[in-house]
């Protein structure tokens, strides 16, 4: 089966206010998948290297302080629900997101300081792409 679903059951602070985030959910005998149908910021990832490091760097901080702002918010959501009676059960989700975000967060904040401190080898790519081999 194929079932239409929602991430979520709030608006992202930095979605423009979209309550729907596509999600396709696959259920077959007992497994639940979960496929996002948008990977903005891996996309993004995977382009980082034709950045300057200083630009590199400050969108990467830039994301961490969105990511630290969506989780306050996030647990604001979450706290007020479980206060109103809503069992945990049903907010398992929710949880997963505020993980999720936390550890994006973390490694965000991370490879900004690597590529800053230089512990992150940074050779800007302007054409082409990496070279295997010799």
């Amino acid at each position: 089966w194929v079932l239409p679903c929602v991430a979520s059951c709030s608006p992202s602070p930095h979605s423009g206010g979209d309550w729907l985030q596509p999600v396709e959910v696959r259920i077959h005998r007992f497994e639940l998948v979960i496929r996002k149908e948008y990977p903005q910021f891996e996309a993004g990832l995977a382009l980082i290297h034709y950045l300057p490091r200083t630009e590199a760097i400050a969108l990467l901080r830039e994301r961490s302080s969105a990511l630290v702002e969506e989780l306050a918010y996030q647990r604001e959501l979450y706290a007020s629900l479980r206060q109103r009676g809503v069992q945990r059960l049903w907010l398992v989700e929710v949880e997963h997101a505020i993980a999720m975000r936390e550890a994006e967060r973390a490694w965000t904040e991370s490879l900004a300081t690597e590529i800053e401190s230089g512990s992150l080898e940074w050779t800007p790519k302007v054409s082409g792409g990496p070279r295997y081999g010799n």
